[in-house]
């Protein structure tokens, strides 16, 4: 039988998934934030600041004590905490590092009670729960589940667009590729077609062509991972193949993607992405050791001079580059970036030989999940992203790696 402080526990940590999924920006911010520069108001912070406060609790409740994990996972935020030394906009950079650092000490609270097979349950169930209710607020008409697309364009199935109880379209969709692939991991028989029939619906009536193919790229890794555990492919060739592939396919899409996209008569530029792209890294190279701070470029003034430069993005607020790996680049420097991969290809390969080792379904789907979001982050920016659930996911994979450390009491 769960105890109540289990259930009490198990509903701070379900709240503040979805709350790191869009809950609370949904409900509480005007839909016109979606394109326009709105801002946060009083009541969405307030709801942060009472998670965080449930949080603390939560991790009080427990014995106090740290492991090398731990601090591993803390050393991710707490670098960019010391980044307020140097930032351009040490404010912003020391507000939304310490946010970072509370969403730290919430995966470091879960990962004393949720077990592997507990946290995905947990995050399914979260997330199709939100698709589901979304979906009933969006057919009965509430705004604000709705997307705004500046470009007036409609999704799969000719309506307008949903994000539903979500930050964003392709956040929406990502997540519920997320959702979609836990299930076809974990789950069998009707529950399994039920599950995956509501995400798949859902990732088509976001309208997020860049949903669609992480959907399928996801798809990819469950199977490609399971023909390398049946082939017995070794972690470190498991990961040099990754690592080969990724790099391979960023050199091969620099050169063709162009010519390609022109002649599908598509915008080569992806709608902006691949100039903001050539911005942030012209950026990243002038700190490129430590960088310019967590936050500490975008909005500054230096930032809205370097904006002026290009048409695409005088009338725009840029609030990031599109791009993980260029983003961290700009906020931490070639230091930083270079650990947190570290990190989070150290969890791949983690994931992977506990799946090779014992064939849990659970292993499949954080491998899988995690290798997924390293492809998903060349187009989207997360892995260093305050309350946000890819990067919460991030660290609840490395929290929860199947080796487990010493712990050291204090």
């Amino acid at each position: 039988m769960i105890s109540p402080l289990n259930k009490a526990l198990n509903g701070i940590c379900n709240l503040y998934l979805a709350s790191s999924c869009g809950l609370f920006a949904v409900l509480l911010v005007s839909n016109e934030s979606v394109t326009s520069a709105v801002g946060s108001n009083f009541s969405f912070m307030l709801s942060w600041v009472v998670l965080y406060g449930l949080s603390v609790v939560a991790f009080l409740t427990f014995r106090f004590k740290v492991t090398k994990r731990d601090l591993w996972i803390l050393s991710i935020p707490l670098f960019h905490l010391i980044s307020v030394f140097w930032s351009e906009n040490p404010q912003k950079t020391l507000i939304y590092s310490s946010s970072f650092i509370l969403n730290a000490f919430f995966v470091i609270t879960i990962s004393r009670f949720l077990t592997p097979e507990k946290a995905l349950k947990n995050i399914k169930n979260t997330i199709i729960l939100m698709i589901i209710l979304g979906v009933f607020l969006y057919f009965l008409g509430y705004e604000n589940v709705k997307y705004l697309d500046i470009h007036a364009r409609e999704n799969t199935i000719g309506s307008t667009p949903l994000r539903g109880l979500f930050n964003h379209k392709i956040t929406a969709g990502l997540y519920a590729v997320v959702a979609l692939m836990i299930s076809l991991c974990i789950l069998k028989g009707v529950k399994k077609i039920i599950a995956t029939s509501i995400c798949v619906v859902f990732i088509l009536m976001t309208g997020s062509a860049t949903a669609v193919v992480l959907g399928f790229v996801g798809f990819l890794c469950i199977k490609g991972i399971k023909i390398a555990v049946k082939r017995k492919i070794p972690p470190n060739v498991f990961l040099f193949t990754v690592v080969f592939t990724l790099v391979a396919s960023i050199s091969v899409f620099s050169l063709i993607s162009e010519p390609v996209l022109l002649a599908l008569n598509r915008d080569p530029t992806l709608t902006g992405r691949t100039v903001l792209w050539d911005w942030g890294l012209r950026v990243a190279m002038e700190k490129p050791f430590f960088g310019w701070g967590y936050g500490g470029y975008l909005g500054t003034t230096i930032a809205e001079m370097a904006a002026g430069r290009y048409v695409e993005f005088r009338n725009y607020d840029v609030p990031h580059f599109h791009n993980s790996l260029i983003q961290i680049l700009v906020d931490g420097g070639i230091l930083y970036t270079s650990f947190l991969f570290a990190t989070i290809f150290y969890s791949l390969r983690a994931w992977y030989k506990s799946y090779l080792m014992f064939h849990d379904v659970h292993s499949l789907a954080f491998v899988s999940i995690v290798l997924l979001l390293v492809i998903g982050s060349f187009f989207i920016y997360y892995f260093s992203r305050y309350n946000d659930f890819a990067t919460i996911f991030m660290m609840l994979a490395v929290a929860l790696m199947p080796r487990q450390h010493k712990q050291i009491k204090v």
